[in-house]
C-alpha cells in the first residue's frame, strides 16, 4: 500500500484508507453519521493534513505504473511532500514503478 518513487512515498488510494479504516473500527459510527465510508473519513482527515503533493492540475491523486515481468497495472494515489514524516532517511526509488506522464517530470 505504500511504495518508493519520486524520492518520497506514494500512498495507494483508495487501498491504503480503506486497510485503516477496517484497522480501527471505531471510524464506523462517525462516518455513518456524515453518511459516507469509513475510509473515505480517513481519506478526508488525510487531505486536511496538507502533507501531499499537487499535480501539476493541481490534483490530489497521482498515477503510476508498476511494471513486471508479466504484466504492469497502473496505481492512483498521494505522493508526500516530504518521504522524512514516515520514513528516517529518504527512501531509494523502486525501479519497478515510476510516475506516468508530464507529471514525472517534476
Amino acid at each position: 500500500m505504500i511504495h518508493t518513487v519520486a524520492g518520497t512515498a506514494f500512498l495507494v488510494s483508495p487501498g491504503l484508507f480503506k486497510r485503516y479504516a477496517l484497522e480501527h473500527p471505531h471510524l464506523q459510527k462517525e462516518a455513518k453519521e456524515r453518511d459516507i465510508d469509513p475510509w473515505q473519513l480517513v481519506q478526508r482527515a488525510f487531505e486536511k493534513l496538507k502533507i501531499n503533493r499537487k499535480t501539476a492540475d493541481n490534483l490530489n491523486i497521482w498515477t503510476c505504473e508498476v511494471i513486471g515481468p508479466r504484466k504492469s497495472k497502473s496505481l492512483k494515489g498521494y505522493l508526500l511532500q516530504d518521504p522524512t514524516s514516515i520514513f528516517a532517511q529518504p527512501p531509494f526509488d523502486n525501479p519497478s514503478i515510476k510516475l506516468q506522464g508530464s507529471e514525472a517530470e517534476q
